[in-house]
């Protein structure tokens, strides 16, 4: 995942950057080297003749000890021959394109193995060596088409606990470009684990347990064209001055570093670990527990383009921070606790005048400050990512630092309907605009001529995504800017509706069908007559409005100036009415009431096995308390409501389950308030709280209701927990007993 990640952003900067990567190697060009010359294999005395299967020619000593097979144009499959016991196989100056699994197979007493100078040679698969267990030596030397080895190529060849130096020193000796030793186990990588090897651009290490590299192992000195290291998925605890040398390297990829399982630190960076990185271009950071980041963490990384320290735990920026890269291009901060103990602010991200793309996903985003504007440090922007936050609106302000923004992806947050148009307003242009999964209700005003602002601008070329919002198809929301439409809209926008795939959320009628089609039935649904019928009813609720209005203010005058007489005749009205003689009669009546029911418990389908479990833990155990359950105890064909209402009357107590899919139901919130009201309305002659409350779990805070807040702010709940079940159930019966 980490690495299609790199290549997606690897991609992307290729297309967008103003200069590419692989732009750096323009300079590396492959040495075509002539094999050696084998006096041995020319002074071969006996004809082995033309191997059928193969094509190729073959020679050998006396004794078949050493056996040479060549041809220059009929040898193009690995040859098939009875070696017997020989020692060395040679196959040379071929036109073998590939080698493939079980090809070896059948020599597996070889010590010595030489494939050389083969020109069409560009492809070894992943174990071709699983046989020769008793071979010394392998050369692959002079291949001029062989660029890379992929994965698990020595597979079953000893690539434990440090790179094997006879291969090594053999691959220092080819053409070979990308060495990929991914998925061995090289725990401790030292200086002295690689030979000088001067053509290897690529070395892949990833997913190798490394847990310690010494400051030495990867220098110019021994890999002096190495451009790409790939290190990620691996335990190493951090960087520090003393780790990975990377003079020469354009790209390295640290990321998936989360320490060992026993020792799960945050990942450090030291001061300075950078300073000899001017030549560095990409740096990938991702997915490793990095906590904080400050001024002198990347300095010396003034030429590098792309920077993704995704996924990880970054909370703090310091100010400043960014600075030293002053060409940086691509920055992917997604997925990071950003906002969870400071706002965002511009001096933190000072120095990005050549910033193209900013990936801001998932880090928690409430809002901007538009005081201090974090966008202005951004004059170059094209690509905005801001999708998967918790953005309520955004503002004109916010915006208009951006005039290259050709890409804002606000997907997935919480904005709504806005009335002031922002586009029109801040100038800014993008062409694609991405607003899916948001709490956008209806068109606005604003929204239109934003819309129409966009669309005429590119000539309908501009992509503006809105669905799955919470669009309410009927008259009142729509007439307003169906009339608009047909009086100012343009052509071009009349067209967008009509194209355009947005569904209605509600209601029912028109749930999931396109908001285009609503539109265009606006006629047939007498909403014009609705809109007459409003407009006639607005004018006969004014006039008596204003009378009434005018009352209430009079009467509201003449309280105030006589409040000290009616506080007065209220005193003696609470003496008349004797209201301790009629609390004692309520409270006498409630206490001699037979109850149906011990308890009435509401909850929400989710929670339907912990309701099982309390089924289980109060009625089949003494005392033997009796629940109403409404999958159980409701009678069929009795409507809902009056079911709920003569359960609770019925019930001593009221037990609320709330959980998060509690909070989120229709249907618990309206018990909800039942409950609350009852008790209220008992508060005068019920010797105890009916109310018990139960929390299953977080319940996010979005869903909480205003009642909802108020319980569990002023009342004791319980909460459940796996490990003192026992508990929790001895606590609650004791509850529901006590005043039984």
């Amino acid at each position: 995942m980490v690495f299609a990640r790199y290549l997606w952003l690897l991609l992307y900067y290729a297309q967008y950057a103003g200069t590419q990567l692989m732009k750096d190697y323009e300079d590396i060009t492959l040495s075509i080297l002539s094999p050696p010359v084998d006096e041995a294999s020319l002074a071969l005395p006996f004809n082995m003749g033309q191997d059928r299967t193969s094509g190729c020619f073959c020679r050998s000593t006396s004794r078949k000890d050493l056996v040479v097979c060549f041809g220059n144009y009929e040898c193009a499959k690995f040859p098939k021959i009875n070696i017997g016991v020989c020692d060395t196989l040679v196959v040379r100056t071929t036109v073998i394109s590939q080698i493939t699994v079980g090809d070896l197979d059948q020599y597996f007493g070889l010590r010595a193995l030489k494939i050389d100078g083969n020109s069409r040679l560009h492809t070894l698969q992943p174990g071709i060596f699983r046989n020769l267990s008793n071979l010394e030596e392998l050369s692959v030397s002079y291949n001029t088409q062989l660029h890379y080895l992929q994965t698990h190529t020595f597979t079953g060849m000893g690539f434990r606990k440090q790179p094997p130096m006879k291969i090594m020193e053999m691959i220092a000796n080819t053409t070979i470009r990308r060495l990929n030793l991914a998925d061995n186990q090289f725990e401790l990588i030292t200086d002295d684990d690689f030979p000088y090897m001067p053509n290897i651009e690529v070395l892949d290490l990833r997913r190798v347990f490394a847990i310690a590299v010494s400051p030495y192992a990867f220098n110019p000195d021994r890999f002096p064209k190495l451009r790409i290291l790939l290190l990620s998925g691996n335990n190493l605890p951090g960087i520090n001055i003393y780790h990975i040398s990377c003079q020469q390297l354009l790209l390295l990829d640290l990321s998936s570093n989360k320490g060992t399982s026993s020792s799960s630190l945050y990942y450090e960076i030291d001061r300075g670990v950078f300073s000899f990185c001017r030549d560095l271009r990409f740096l990938n950071l991702a997915y490793n527990r990095i906590k904080h980041i400050y001024n002198y963490t990347f300095i010396g990384l003034e030429n590098l383009r792309i920077l993704n320290m995704e996924n990880g735990t970054l909370f703090h920026i310091g100010l400043g921070t960014f600075k030293p890269m002053k060409h940086l291009e691509i920055l992917n901060l997604g997925n990071n606790p950003l906002v969870s103990s400071e706002n965002l602010t511009s001096s933190q991200f000072e120095g990005l005048n050549e910033l193209k793309m900013l990936i801001l996903r998932n880090c928690g985003i409430k809002r901007f400050n538009d005081d201090d504007n974090m966008f202005e440090m951004m004059p170059n922007l094209t690509h905005l990512i801001l999708t998967n936050n918790q953005l309520f609106y955004i503002t004109v302000e916010t915006l208009k630092p951006l005039k290259f923004l050709k890409v804002l992806d606000l997907s997935q947050n919480l904005l709504v309907s806005w009335w002031q148009p922002i586009f029109l307003a801040s100038g800014i242009q993008p062409t694609k605009l991405y607003l899916m999964n948001n709490k956008i209700s209806h068109f606005s005003l604003g929204m239109i001529q934003d819309l129409n602002y966009l669309l005429e601008k590119y000539n309908a070329s501009v992509e503006i995504d809105l669905m799955d919002n919470l669009f309410i198809c009927d008259c009142n929301s729509m007439y307003k800017i169906y009339t608009w439409l047909q009086v100012n809209g343009s052509d071009i926008l009349k067209k967008y509706f009509a194209k355009s795939n947005i569904l209605c959320s509600s209601p029912d009628v028109w749930e999931d069908r396109r908001v285009a089609d609503f539109m265009s039935s606006i006629k047939n649904l007498r909403c014009f007559v609705y809109q007459k019928f409003s407009t006639a009813m607005l004018l006969v609720w004014t006039a008596p409005s204003l009378v009434t209005i005018a009352f209430l203010l009079i009467v509201i005058f003449l309280i105030y100036r006589y409040r000290i007489y009616i506080r007065y005749w209220l005193f003696l009205a609470k003496v008349a009415l004797g209201r301790s003689f009629i609390r004692r009669t309520l409270k006498a009546d409630n206490l001699n009431k037979a109850y149906k029911y011990d308890a009435f418990v509401s909850y929400c389908n989710d929670d339907r096995e912990f309701v099982l479990e309390m089924i289980s833990q109060l009625e089949s155990q003494p005392p033997y308390l009796k629940l109403c359950i409404y999958e159980r105890d409701f009678e069929i064909g009795t409507f809902i409501s009056e079911a709920i209402l003569r359960s609770i009357n019925e019930s001593r107590h009221i037990i609320l389950i709330i959980s998060n899919g509690f909070a989120k139901s229709q249907w618990c919130r309206w018990e909800t308030h039942l409950a609350e009201y009852h008790r209220l309305f008992l508060d005068d002659g019920t010797p105890h709280d009916p109310l018990v409350l139960i929390k299953t779990g977080e319940v996010e805070n979005k869903y909480l209701t205003t009642t909802l807040k108020y319980l569990l702010k002023t009342k004791i709940y319980h909460s459940w927990t796996e490990q003192n079940s026992d508990d929790f159930w001895k606590k609650l019966r004791n509850v529901l007993v006590k005043n039984k």
